[in-house]
């Protein structure tokens, strides 16, 4: 039987009467401490402490180039943590570890520096506006752009790798972050953690991942009290109990169920492409069993 930790927690240290909750996949088991409230306070304190100080006075284009740093260990084909992965992935979703591996490959190439600096630029215009004051262009002043402080992040099991992507934009915005994992795949976030952390430490100190079951409701509460902004991932049933439980004044980002089109262009059909064409399509109505956005 593999355990696998399935949290990051920085300043967190485990001690001999700490509890573990427990998740069993096909051969795989992972774990997550059993966090008392005090303790997870703590743990949204020290996420506060580490973006006031280091992660807000950042640079955002050096936050993108940690990311792609960490992205970068993940797209090498012998990657240890794209074998890690693919290895225990599929013990909890079901999926094949080779539609893990193409699937991660795919969804974290999104994410490489240069994509990150378009993004940046095509959200806000002025990247450094994330850095300070800057012109407004055609109208008079300055302006710049502010993101919360801490995002609770609460993720689906449906989809490998995903994670990455809520993580990453509330990085880019400089916002500290507390993931809690779904059953149905704890593994890949904290792997994703520990990658930024291994790049930059006191980035991956701006991060938190960990598990607790969705009725654990003390747990629940802390988080919700203590984010800034939530963005939730789930079925309708899933995001609404999660409405139920933001506070007051909190902005809520969910992602529920969507319905996706596909649409093939008349000059696309032509005889040397169609084989092409056809395993595309194919490929994007298999992907994840039709669960994710395409």
């Amino acid at each position: 039987m593999t355990r696998f930790d399935a949290w990051w927690l920085p300043g967190f240290v485990p001690g001999p009467d700490t509890v573990y909750r427990e998740i069993a996949g096909d051969g795989v088991v992972a774990r997550a401490p059993r966090l008392t409230v005090s303790e997870l306070e703590a743990v949204t304190d020290r996420l506060r402490q580490s973006r006031q100080e280091y992660l807000r006075c950042l640079p955002v284009d050096q936050i993108i180039q940690i990311i792609g740093a960490a992205i970068g260990r993940w797209l090498d084909p012998y990657s240890p943590l794209l074998h890690q992965a693919t290895n225990l992935i599929p013990a909890f979703t079901g999926y094949p570890e080779s539609a893990v591996r193409k699937g991660l490959a795919g969804f974290l190439g999104s994410l490489r520096s240069e994509n990150l600096r378009r993004l940046v630029r095509d959200e806000l215009g002025d990247p450094e506006i994330l850095d300070g004051f800057r012109p407004r262009g055609a109208a008079a002043g300055l302006t710049r752009a502010v993101g919360p402080g801490l995002v609770f992040h609460s993720f689906a099991g449906n989809i490998p790798g995903l994670p990455a992507q809520s993580l990453v934009m509330a990085t880019l915005a400089k916002a500290a972050s507390l993931g809690k994992v779904a059953s149905e795949e704890p593994i890949f976030a904290s792997l994703f953690a520990r990658s930024i952390a291994a790049v930059e430490p006191r980035l991956g100190d701006c991060l938190a991942v960990t598990y607790w079951p969705g009725n654990d409701a003390s747990a629940g509460e802390r988080a919700f009290a203590a984010a800034d902004l939530v963005v939730a991932y789930g079925n309708e049933a899933t995001i609404e109990s999660v409405r139920a439980r933001v506070r007051l004044g909190t902005p809520l980002i969910a992602y529920g169920h969507k319905l996706s089109f596909g649409v093939v262009l008349r000059e696309r059909l032509v005889a040397s492409e169609l084989d092409d064409l056809a395993d595309r399509a194919a490929y994007d109505v298999a992907r994840f069993n039709q669960q994710g956005c395409l």
